[in-house]
C-alpha cells in the first residue's frame, strides 16, 4: 500500500474515532461501554425503530435477522472444506451471538433480565460486547493458524504485511480511544491553564510509544517488501536498522514516562491533581520485543549465509 495512502486512512480513522470519543462524552447513555461498541448503538437504533410502528417494527426485525445472519454465508462455505470447519462453527457461535447481543441491547427489560444482579447495565452491555469481540477473535485466531499450516512462505510474508497494517490500525486507534480519551477527560476537568498543559503532556507521553510502534511497523513493511523481493543484503541492513528503532522506542518510551512524572512532581503545588504513573503500556513493549527480536534473528541469519558462503 502506497504510504500517503496509509497516513490518509490513520488519518481518517484518527479523525472518525475523536469524533466518536466526543461523541460518547456528550450522549453516555448511548455510548456506556467501550466493549458494546457498535452493538450497543445497533440495538438502540433498532429499538428506536420498532417502536415507530408495525412497519418501522417489521423493518427493525429485518435489520435484526440480517445482521445476525451474514456470518452464516461463509459458515456455509466452510462446512464444504474439511480443514475449515472449526472456522465454521466458529462463524455459527458469531452469528448466535450477534443474534442475542443485538436482541438485548435493543430491548433493555431482556437485558435486565439476564443480569438481574447487576445494577449498573453498563457492565452488563461490556459483558455481552465481549463476548461477541471474543467469539470474532477465535474464528480470527483459527483462521490464522490453517493459513500458517497451508500456506506457502511468500503467501505468509503477504499476510503479515496485511497484519502490520491492521497494527497500523490498531495503534492509532489506541492513541485516539485511550491516549485522546483521557486528554478530553484532563481538558474538560482543568481548572486552570497548568491543568490543560499538564493534560496535554501527558498524552503526548501515553501516545508516544503507539506512535513509535507505527514508525516500527513501517519499517517492519520495508523490510518484508526487501525479503519478498529476495534483496538479501538490502534486508540485512533494513533489519539493523528496525533493531535500532526498537531500542531507540524503548528507551524514549522509558525516558517520557520518567519525564512526565518529574515534571508532575515538580508542579505539584500549582496543580489540581497529580497523576503519577510508572506504567510502561504492555502491548506497545510486547509488540517493540517482538520486532526487535525478528530483526535481529533476520540480520544474524543473513550473516550466517553469508559466512557459509565464504566457506564454500
Amino acid at each position: 500500500m502506497n504510504r500517503k495512502l496509509l497516513f490518509s486512512l490513520l488519518g481518517v480513522e484518527f479523525a472518525a474515532l475523536i469524533a466518536l470519543m466526543l461523541l460518547a462524552s456528550g450522549f453516555p447513555a448511548l455510548f456506556s461501554a467501550l466493549p458494546a461498541f457498535p452493538f450497543e448503538q445497533i440495538g438502540a437504533g433498532l429499538g428506536a425503530l420498532a417502536l415507530t410502528g408495525n412497519m418501522g417494527n417489521g423493518a427493525a426485525l429485518a435489520i435484526w435477522a440480517g445482521i445476525s445472519m451474514l456470518p452464516l454465508i461463509p459458515a456455509i462455505k466452510c462446512a464444504r472444506d474439511k480443514s475449515r470447519r472449526a472456522e465454521g462453527v466458529a462463524l455459527a457461535l458469531l452469528s448466535a451471538s450477534l443474534c442475542a447481543a443485538l436482541f438485548t441491547m435493543a430491548n433493555p427489560e431482556s437485558l435486565r433480565a439476564c443480569f438481574p444482579n447487576i445494577a449498573d447495565m453498563s457492565t452488563a452491555k461490556a459483558v455481552v460486547g465481549l463476548v461477541v469481540w471474543s467469539v470474532a477473535v477465535l474464528w480470527g485466531v483459527l483462521r490464522l493458524l490453517r493459513l500458517f499450516r497451508t500456506e506457502d512462505e511468500r503467501s505468509l510474508l503477504r499476510y503479515l504485511k496485511a497484519l502490520l497494517y491492521a497494527l497500523c490500525a490498531l495503534f492509532t486507534g489506541a492513541i485516539a480511544v485511550s491516549c485522546g480519551g483521557a486528554l478530553i477527560n484532563g481538558l474538560s476537568n482543568a481548572q486552570h491553564g497548568l491543568d490543560g498543559a499538564i493534560a496535554f503532556a501527558r498524552f503526548l507521553a501515553t501516545a508516544l510509544p503507539y506512535a513509535l510502534d507505527i514508525a516500527i511497523t513501517l519499517s517492519a513493511l520495508t523490510l518484508i517488501d526487501a525479503l519478498c523481493a529476495q534483496d538479501g543484503p538490502r534486508a540485512a541492513e533494513l533489519a539493523h536498522k528496525l533493531a535500532r528503532l526498537c531500542c531507540v522506542s524503548l528507551g524514549v518510551t522509558a525516558a517520557a514516562i520518567a519525564g512526565l512524572n518529574a515534571l508532575q512532581l515538580a508542579l505539584a503545588r500549582w496543580l489540581t491533581a497529580v497523576a503519577v504513573t510508572a506504567d510502561i503500556p504492555v502491548m506497545s513493549l510486547a509488540f517493540v520485543l517482538a520486532a526487535l527480536l525478528g530483526a535481529r534473528l533476520i540480520a544474524e541469519n543473513h550473516r550466517l549465509k553469508d559466512d557459509n558462503a565464504l566457506f564454500i
